[in-house]
């Protein structure tokens, strides 16, 4: 749809099947980017397809969240669990730009990466479990 107004909208696709959703923005509200709250299908499935097992289906929750992103100096990682031990911080060509230790048990961990200049960066958190990965944008 490209005469969208903001806000809430609700469009409808009677007799349409398919496969894929793809979200296309093509006009920045605000210099952040694009802003979507919520975004939500609704249909049936076929019983007989294959493609999908309802009950096989799991859900990850993420173990942390940045704020504020974008960010201009300092950002906060809140820390859902105590599952992380390491951070790194990479530039979108995968250097590694600087690395630190997160306390055990920490639930908020703050870190002024100031010395960034503008651009997009990815967040790596490790732990012994695994890692997660987030983009980060400094403005």
């Amino acid at each position: 749809m490209t005469n969208g107004a903001g806000g809430t909208e609700t469009y409808n696709f009677s007799g349409v099947s398919g496969r894929y959703i793809r979200m296309l923005g093509i006009l920045r509200g605000t210099r952040f980017g694009y802003s979507m709250w919520e975004f939500q299908v609704f249909g049936s499935l076929l019983k007989s397809s294959k493609l999908f097992d309802p009950k096989k289906v799991s859900v990850e929750v993420p173990k942390m969240s940045v704020f504020p992103n974008p960010f201009t100096g300092l950002i906060t990682i809140n820390l859902k669990g105590d599952v992380y031990h390491h951070a790194k911080i990479f530039d979108t060509e995968g250097r590694l730009l600087d690395q630190w230790d997160i306390e055990p048990g920490a639930t908020m961990v703050s870190k002024d990466l100031g010395n960034l200049g503008k651009g997009i960066y990815l967040l790596k958190l490790e732990g012994l479990k695994g890692s997660e990965i987030t983009r980060i944008i400094k403005y």
